[in-house]
């Protein structure tokens, strides 16, 4: 008898679930806003994403159709993870928010704005599918709202910051002072006091990824108590003299400010030191760099 009992009790609660979506769907208000993981999983709607070619910008095309007899509100999330077909290529993050008004007969056809999350693999095709995935670490999305809310999703630093938290990437290939301090605080790191330009690629098909360091640039600050003759040299990491950039250059006294511009295309990856010396050979200031 108890365990007959126990089956009665059990047969209500399943007739209420396999009863949800359409009671969601009957007591949606025309005023509510569906996220589209919440709409795909109520049977509410399909997507199909489709990629437009690279992995920033406006890359990636897709079509919402509506399932149901009434119109609907949806929001593609900020910070929403698409996942390629073919796992060779890259998976991306929609950069910015969207919200959909999906009628019932004609379907919403539209563009996302996108990053890429895997650097290191190949860039989408044009062509290539995808499919909604999860979404993004917290500190991948905090780092989205804050491009947003500066403005700088377009900027260049944009995909080098989401490189830096999603990857790793080296936060000296992000060019934008705020963005770069945002990112190393995400990441619980010192920014570094330069920017890496790098050799990039975006070729369908291609691996992106930050290539080639090709030049380091920043700005140089330091003080002299009278006048000297300064020489700024670059050495490796095992103190070896690589490049003189400088040589017995006439400088006053005081404080002074300029422009560092250094290319290292042709050396080999790792640390090296940036070192401004006196005539006699004392160090006026050092700054280690690493690409």
């Amino acid at each position: 008898m108890k365990i007959k009992f126990l089956i009665l009790l059990l047969l209500p609660t399943t007739l209420v679930i396999a009863q949800k979506p359409a009671e969601y769907a009957d007591n949606l208000s025309t005023k509510s806003i569906l996220d589209l993981q919440e709409a795909i999983k109520a049977k509410m709607v399909t997507v199909d994403f489709e990629s437009a070619g690279g992995y920033t910008g406006a890359s990636m095309q897709f079509t919402c159709k509506n399932l149901i007899n009434k119109p609907l509100r949806i929001r593609i999330p900020q910070g929403q993870l698409i996942a390629p077909k073919d796992s060779s290529l890259q998976t991306l993050v929609i950069a910015q928010e969207q919200l959909l008004n999906v009628s019932v007969k004609v379907p919403f056809i539209g563009k996302l704005r996108t990053f890429c999350t895997e650097a290191g693999d190949l860039s989408p095709g044009i062509g290539d599918k995808f499919s909604l995935a999860a979404m993004a670490p917290d500190r991948l999305c905090k780092l989205l709202k804050m491009l947003t809310e500066k403005g700088k999703l377009e900027q260049e630093s944009a995909q080098a910051a989401v490189w830096s938290v999603s990857n790793g990437r080296h936060l000296g290939g992000i060019s934008d002072q705020e963005v770069k301090q945002f990112a190393a605080e995400l990441l619980g790191k010192t920014p570094p006091p330069y920017h890496i330009k790098y050799k990039v690629t975006e070729a369908p098909r291609q691996l992106a990824d930050n290539g080639k360091a090709l030049v380091i640039e920043s700005n140089f600050q330091y003080t002299l108590e009278k006048d000297d003759k300064l020489s700024l040299i670059l050495y490796d990491s095992n103190n070896k003299q690589i490049k003189v950039l400088e040589k017995d250059a006439p400088a006053k006294a005081g404080e002074h400010r300029s422009g560092l511009k250094v290319e290292v295309w042709n050396l080999d990856s790792g640390k090296y030191y940036l070192r401004l010396k006196k005539k006699n050979g004392a160090v006026v200031k050092e700054m280690e760099v690493e690409f």
